[in-house]
């Protein structure tokens, strides 16, 4: 087993991009938090798969996690707003805890803005009625202004094409985490009866003593 102080900290520096949505994880729509059972699965099949292992990365590598675990989740979630993270939580408000990228990216003396600690409200515009077009109509409207957090070297292509190549990766991660939560509730629902039926044959097998 990994049991080194190093490890863990490799571990946990890996899986604390989790925490960015411990906010939005407790919902009408998810309960209990999916964000605690995907931070506990992985991490047991990191531990279980740890038993032979030598270094972290062999570890990582037996469960089948990505050595670019980190950076896939920051990609997932650095161009995150508000608006965007209703389709996983209608209730989620500009107080999120999921650092993303700053609209603005000036530099101030020099130096990079610092990550914004929460995730912005950025309403789509009105004027459309679909999504599609009012995505568009938001990011053609913003061009020039230096407040759309992909800085002043993307052209005006790249921006529209950046916009929804992130709409759908947010939508196929949405898809996974259903699909996580239902199997999650389907295997407590198994656990439940099992209980259950264990408490069940014990109370019997005592009343039968007990009755002798």
């Amino acid at each position: 087993m990994i049991r080194s102080e190093k490890c863990w900290r490799e571990i946990k520096a890996n899986f604390t991009v989790y925490k960015l949505s411990t906010n939005i994880s407790t919902t009408k729509h998810f309960s209990p938090p999916f964000t605690t059972m995907k931070i506990t699965a992985a991490l047991m099949a990191v531990m279980a798969s740890s038993a032979t292992a030598t270094k972290c990365s062999d570890a990582f590598d037996a469960a089948g996690v990505s050595d670019r675990f980190a950076e896939t989740v920051a990609h997932a979630v650095h161009s995150l707003t508000v608006e965007d993270l209703k389709q996983f939580n209608p209730d989620v408000t500009e107080d999120n805890s999921i650092p993303t990228v700053p609209r603005d990216l000036t530099l101030v003396d020099g130096h990079a803005p610092e990550i914004s600690h929460s995730a912005p409200s950025v309403p789509l515009p009105e004027g459309f009625s679909t999504d599609a077009m009012r995505t568009v109509d938001l990011v053609l409207a913003s061009l020039g202004d230096g407040n759309d957090g992909l800085g002043d070297i993307w052209s005006n292509l790249e921006r529209v094409v950046h916009m929804f190549h992130m709409k759908d990766l947010w939508s196929r991660i949405n898809d996974a985490v259903c699909i996580i939560v239902s199997l999650y509730h389907l295997c407590m629902s198994l656990f439940f009866v099992v209980v259950h039926v264990v408490l069940v044959l014990t109370y019997s097998v005592c009343v039968f003593y007990c009755s002798l």
